[in-house]
């Protein structure tokens, strides 16, 4: 399948010693995770680089040709809060502007197609290599991304970073700062929409390059110069030293110092693969919150690529100064915790999606005090939250079913696993165990909670935190 890609890099504005069996530990939930399958199961699910609640996340989505809207570019956007308000697209290119030709011909000249057997994605990693030989490589931190691109041979090694508007009836304003030969910073804010903060961010290249910048067309920008406009575009020309560039951005709804900042504590070195490997474990520790024991493979690997979607949000806000944009326009600063972006907000625990509440307990208590936050700046009424509802799928496979949110209760229901240990943190554990499993044991005959038999098929959110094993016997009757 050939197609045209468009790469999203989005910042999202809006991890313990268990008491484990061995052959639990054992268990590669990582592997189980198929990013390619997100886009079966959310409307918007495509491929992400995205750590887990991470602010910063690199998402692969094809385009149709044609059109200034649908161009084929890393784009870092919000998704949160609004995909179109601030975006920084970034494009690979082999080759070089004709003089006097406009920008957004050129742009749509070097769309960059691929095919489907060229595509690699895993949790906190996405690669891809394209028709006209450039091969690229993703990756990311919390708030920072990493990106490898290696070009062909006697090409051209360019890239764009894109801040035109998104279409005719957009308006961007942007700035853009040449530190150096290595380092570019800036800001870009979306005019005319409800929300027009600015995001701010720091870009730096493992190789000295030439920019050239303009809206229609383009002119060469110095070491130290300021380029300001309504929306534009950058040409940077890498020479012909080495045809392997890696570049580092980061961004920030405060300042670019809070972008710089970033950089220095969470990707202050050039190691593309330790970025890629402290990934890896990091979604390892949060994908094992729920080990499962079964021997359908399917159905393991829809769960687990659920649950990795079910971490995505909400996302991390606040910088590494502790500082965040809030719904007011105004600076906040997150004393003693991070800032997450929680929308629609939270204003108590009824709000909190049950397995957020079950298997990211400390993690909600800062994402509830950063939803109470913004609805106290912010001013706007309370919206209840509905969870996403392959989450509820989640725990209705272990047998937990949500039924009255209200009252933080689970209906017991017949799971697809024959063991499932959910690790609530501080060593505690919730153990499910199945009696007599088949398919065409889909009804619960007796349930047992600690070795005490049940006169009810449900359990209260406070009876699965204080840990126990819940074994349900099942039968087809």
């Amino acid at each position: 399948m050939k197609r045209t890609l468009h790469f999203l890099l989005c910042l999202v504005l809006s991890s313990g010693l268990y008491n484990c069996q061995p052959q639990e530990d054992e268990l590669k939930t990582i592997e189980y995770v198929d990013p390619f399958m997100s886009q079966d199961i959310t409307s918007h699910g495509k491929p992400e680089t995205v750590l887990p609640f991470g602010a910063v996340r690199l998402a692969a989505q094809t385009v149709d040709s044609g059109t200034i809207s649908s161009l084929a570019f890393y784009n870092a956007a919000d998704q949160e809060i609004s995909p179109e308000a601030r975006a920084l697209h970034f494009l690979p290119v082999t080759t070089a502007p004709n003089p006097g030709i406009d920008i957004p011909s050129y742009i749509l000249e070097n769309h960059a197609n691929f095919h489907s057997t060229n595509e690699q994605a895993r949790p906190g990693y996405y690669a891809v290599q394209f028709d006209n030989g450039i091969k690229t490589e993703s990756a990311v931190t919390k708030r920072c991304c990493i990106m490898y691109y290696q070009y062909p041979q006697n090409a051209k090694n360019a890239l764009l970073l894109n801040l035109l508007p998104l279409s005719q009836q957009d308006s961007v304003k942007t700035q853009i700062w040449k530190i150096n030969n290595r380092t570019i910073e800036g800001f870009c804010k979306s005019q005319g929409t409800e929300d027009n903060r600015q995001i701010y961010f720091v870009i730096e290249f493992s190789q000295d390059c030439q920019i050239y910048i303009g809206k229609n067309t383009f002119h060469p920008l110095g070491n130290n110069q300021k380029f300001i406009s309504d929306g534009c575009c950058l040409w940077i020309d890498f020479g012909q030293q080495t045809n392997k560039i890696l570049v580092k951005a980061s961004l920030s709804t405060v300042n670019t110092e809070g972008a710089a900042a970033n950089l220095e504590k969470e990707l202050s070195h050039w190691s593309f693969d330790k970025v890629e490997r402290d990934a890896k474990q990091e979604w390892k520790r949060e994908l094992q919150n729920i080990k499962i024991t079964g021997e359908n493979e399917q159905q393991l690997k829809t769960f687990y690529t659920k649950l990795y979607l079910s971490y995505m949000t909400p996302a991390i806000f606040s910088d590494v100064n502790g500082n965040y944009n809030g719904p007011d326009g105004e600076i906040h600063s997150a004393h003693k915790y991070t800032h997450y972006a929680v929308c629609p907000p939270w204003n108590d625990w009824e709000d909190i999606p049950p397995l957020l509440a079950i298997t990211q307990k400390k993690k909600v208590r800062e994402m509830l005090r950063s939803s109470q936050n913004d609805l106290r700046f912010s001013g706007v009424p309370h919206q209840a939250q509905k969870p996403e509802d392959f989450q509820n799928q989640l725990l209705t496979a272990i047998g937990l079913a949500p039924s009255d949110p209200d009252n933080n209760k689970f209906q017991l229901v017949a799971p697809i696993f024959e063991r499932t240990v959910i690790h609530l943190g501080q060593e505690k554990r919730f153990v499910i165990t199945v009696t007599q499993p088949s398919e065409a044991h889909i009804y619960i005959e007796e349930a047992w909670l600690n070795k005490r038999k049940l006169d009810r098929l449900w359990l209260t959110l406070d009876e699965i935190m204080q840990g126990g094993k819940l074994n349900l016997i099942l039968t087809d009757k």
